[in-house]
């Protein structure tokens, strides 16, 4: 036995689209949609932190509705100019600073770029060619909050291509003292060494 009825189904009037009116007349402008197309620019805040890709989100900024409805978002998405005095790792920064043979041995402070401005760094002596030395909250801000990433300085110690006789000389008399204490050091850690081997 069959079962007899009747369905209703709700839709909008694809004549008045819920309105509850016709206009007599389309407009000009916008053909009866209720939105005229038009480009607007608009000054948006760049959040500390953001990284290159990531997206902006502006409510109400988007494509407007039709028929009075409600617009939508625009999503505005970043790209971050590289620098040369600053590499980003995350919410970490890299710069380099250009030491002498004596800076990196005797050590001194040097003037580093730094994301507040410019410092002063101590370059430790014995500083080796490629040493990272560490600037605690230095950094990139962290994404939404207020603590930052760290700054590491890449130490590059200049050779000079081309030295005069002086210097030179200077050179091998340091270069004769250094080896000289280097067969010191070796003579002594064997002397020291050797009663644990003789059981």
């Amino acid at each position: 036995m069959g079962v007899i009825g009747s369905v209703q189904s709700v839709a909008t009037c694809p004549h008045c689209h819920g309105r509850g009116k016709i206009p007599s007349k389309k407009c000009k402008h916008c053909g009866g949609d209720g939105i005229k197309a038009k480009t607007s620019i608009h000054k948006i805040k760049i959040p500390a932190g953001i990284d290159d890709g990531q997206a902006i989100r502006l409510t109400g900024m988007g494509a407007s509705a039709r028929y009075g409805g409600i617009n939508g978002d625009l999503f505005a998405r970043v790209h971050i100019k590289s620098q040369k005095t600053f590499e980003r790792r995350g919410f970490d920064v890299y710069t380099s600073v250009s030491v002498s043979y004596s800076q990196a041995v005797l050590s001194d402070k040097v003037e580093v770029e730094t994301l507040d401005g410019k410092l002063k760094v101590v370059v430790p002596a014995g500083t080796e060619h490629g040493q990272l030395i560490r600037l605690r909250g230095k950094g990139i801000t962290h994404l939404g909050r207020q603590s930052r990433g760290d700054q590491y300085i890449v130490v590059k110690i200049e050779v000079p291509k081309k030295v005069n006789r002086k210097v030179k000389k200077l050179l091998e008399e340091l270069d004769d003292l250094l080896q000289c204490n280097l067969f010191i050091f070796i003579v002594y850690n064997k002397t020291v060494e050797e009663p644990l081997f003789l059981h």
